[in-house]
């Protein structure tokens, strides 16, 4: 893998200032925790993706998690609806010199059901009543390369998401991380 230290360093710089930013903040910036932080780089260095879709960006602060240990010749897309959200990462990745990455400013749904480009990691941390949506789009659309993985956050701290994770559990070789809001880590 090829990462240089300069480039690790910069992103853990912009890391470190978008956590003091949250803690001494008011602004409503969804970011994961830095426990979920530090499992998604260990699992991007673990499977070594080609290809990362992230769906729901916010600021851009598990963005840059995920490419903490991505190698530079690895592609990152990233999807978020809210503009504001959209700009604002798009700024945090270009300071950090994040090179291999493409920012979208859309409705993950119109995104996914306009694209065929496989992925082999994607990361969902959206709005919570579009994640079977998403995981169907992502399936059926053939989105998903072989050996892939799919992470869904805030699995256990939503209710409403119960019968989701116990269906994803039967169906699909899976488990359930309890960290944060709980993950869900689907394997292809």
């Amino acid at each position: 893998m090829i990462i240089s230290n300069s480039f690790r360093d910069r992103i853990l710089s912009k890391i470190a200032f978008l956590q003091k930013q949250k803690i001494n903040s008011t602004s409503n910036y969804w970011n994961i925790s830095y426990e979920q932080g530090i499992f998604l780089s260990n699992l991007v260095d673990f499977k070594k993706p080609k290809s990362v879709l992230e769906i729901g960006t916010s600021n851009g602060f598990s963005g840059l998690w995920l490419n903490l240990n991505l190698d530079e010749s690895s592609k990152y897309t990233t999807v978020e609806v809210d503009k504001t959200r959209y700009e604002l990462a798009k700024v945090n990745f270009e300071q950090v010199g994040l090179k291999n990455f493409i920012c979208v400013n859309s409705d993950a749904l119109k995104f996914l059901e306009g694209i065929s480009e496989k992925f082999d990691f994607v990361f969902v941390d959206a709005g919570h009543c579009l994640y079977q949506n998403i995981l169907d789009l992502l399936v059926d659309g053939k989105l998903l390369t072989k050996n892939s993985v799919v992470i869904f956050d805030n699995v256990t701290s939503h209710s409403q998401l119960e019968d989701f994770v116990k269906n994803i559990l039967k169906k699909y070789d899976s488990e359930l991380i309890k960290i944060g809001g709980g993950m869900l880590v689907v394997y292809f």
